[in-house]
């Protein structure tokens, strides 16, 4: 081969590479300024929400943190100047990288730090109450941790003399604050209740909320689930319960003013101990942020945030007539899941999915980051950006010893720090629980 014969195929190379390299460049282009971190403000606020808590209070709190709430606050230090004082708050850093699995360190970090004064943690963690030692009290987006029997009142923006219940199962409502007396389509509000009962209760209350439009046919009615709870046979005589209750406004609901309203329900009897008394104005606005609508076919809406668009399960896809197929012990169990990011993930996300007997009993599971944990829905960069879709594989093995007999597939999600699940918005804008039933799943004898 000559000399010009190399410089043609050398060019020919390069153009070649040119038009290779095209593409992904494009796609770049394309999707840069759609995970442009300029609009993202969420470590500032952090750090602000911090500095306006603890700042000048001489509390001597201490306040725990994972890396992803200490980094804003190393970053504040080292790079804006902004210290904090010690004897107003010592943000101390929690890692659970450890080599002992049955170590618990936030647990341990609460122990060792509470001669010093209030501890705080800066999210959720279902570790310090499991063993019912200690108390988790809502905080602004902070927790404070308290002793079980605790009697003090938070402060409040609201007092309610109101009891629900009857005889031993009686408690009462003391008071309660909204976060917000507006909010954005596609958000949500918060809602704090402070509650105590004389006598621990032997049924489980909880209280729901509704939301009612002059405009509109009907309440919509929020819920809540028993997941992460303190439950009232759990309470001690006189102790002041707080809980926080999310309120998450789904996009579409119609835009305008709904009046909030508090009830309680015996989940024991499945009776209504409390009709919905009035609390306060709530304004829904059009949402700002930007957001991918949901599909009239889609299969659940979780927070507003992530929508399941379809499922299959060894071949068969969801329908809205539970669709069943049949297996055998010992075989596995082939599931996709479409998932669609309605906005940015406000938190990373655990999916589950289980297999499940007529009782609810588990049988087998597969909890996972989506896609094996190479696509967690929260990165640093870039975040899970709306309108992103991805299909999810898993693999459920059926159990050797699983009797025969009708089983069924769930999927949902938790927070894969507060281990809380993601409650699902139902078609009517209110709460659907927080798991999705897919398929029937018929398990042959062997």
């Amino acid at each position: 081969m000559g000399d010009g014969d190399l410089q043609t195929s050398e060019v020919l190379r390069g153009v070649l590479l040119a038009v290779l390299l095209l593409f992904p460049i494009g796609k770049l282009v394309e999707t840069f300024p759609r995970i442009s971190l300029r609009a993202y403000t969420a470590g500032g606020d952090w750090v602000n929400t911090v500095f306006d808590r603890f700042a000048g209070k001489g509390e001597h709190a201490v306040l725990l943190a994972p890396w992803e709430a200490m980094t804003p606050l190393w970053v504040a230090q080292y790079t804006e100047g902004r210290m904090l004082n010690t004897a107003d708050v010592k943000p101390i850093y929690v890692t659970t990288d450890s080599p002992d699995p049955s170590l618990n360190p936030w647990l341990a970090n609460v122990f060792a730090h509470l001669n010093e004064g209030p501890v705080y943690l800066a999210d959720y963690r279902r570790p310090v109450v499991e063993g019912r030692l200690f108390r988790l009290r809502p905080e602004g987006p902070m927790w404070r941790v308290v002793p079980p029997g605790e009697t003090r009142l938070p402060p409040l923006d609201h007092a309610l003399n109101v009891k629900a219940g009857e005889g031993e199962n009686t408690i009462e409502i003391l008071g309660y604050s909204l976060d917000r007396g507006s909010v954005e389509a596609g958000q949500s509000a918060q809602l704090i209740l402070a509650m105590r009962a004389s006598i621990t209760p032997t049924h489980i209350l909880m209280p729901y909320a509704t939301l009612g439009a002059p405009s509109t046919s009907g309440d919509r009615e929020f819920r809540w689930t028993t997941d992460s709870r303190l439950l009232t046979p759990e309470w001690w005589p006189n102790e002041v319960v707080v809980e926080r209750y999310e309120i998450p406004i789904a996009f579409g609901i119609p835009l305008g003013d709904y009046e909030l309203k508090l009830g309680f329900s015996d989940l024991s009897t499945g009776q209504a101990v409390l009709q919905p008394v009035p609390l306060q104005a709530l304004r829904v606005t059009e949402a700002t942020r930007p957001h991918a609508n949901l599909p009239d076919t889609a299969i659940a809406d979780f927070n507003a945030q992530v929508a399941l668009l379809g499922a299959t399960a060894n071949g068969v896809a969801h329908q809205a007539e539970l669709p069943s197929f049949t297996v055998k012990p010992g075989e596995t169990i082939e599931v996709g899941l479409n998932w669609l990011a309605q906005q940015q993930v406000a938190e990373p996300y655990t999916i589950f999915v289980h297999l499940i007997d007529g009782g609810n009993q588990l049988r087998a599971q597969k909890d996972y980051t989506p896609m094996g944990g190479a696509f967690p829905t929260q990165l640093w960069i870039p975040k899970w950006i709306a309108g992103q879709a991805i299909n999810d594989p898993y693999q459920i093995k059926v159990p050797d010893d699983l009797p025969p007999g009708d089983y069924f597939i769930e999927t949902g999600m938790y927070g894969m720090t507060s281990q809380r699940r993601i409650p699902l918005i139902g078609r009517d804008g209110g709460l659907a629980g927080d798991r999705v039933i897919l398929f029937k799943v018929k398990v042959q004898a062997k």
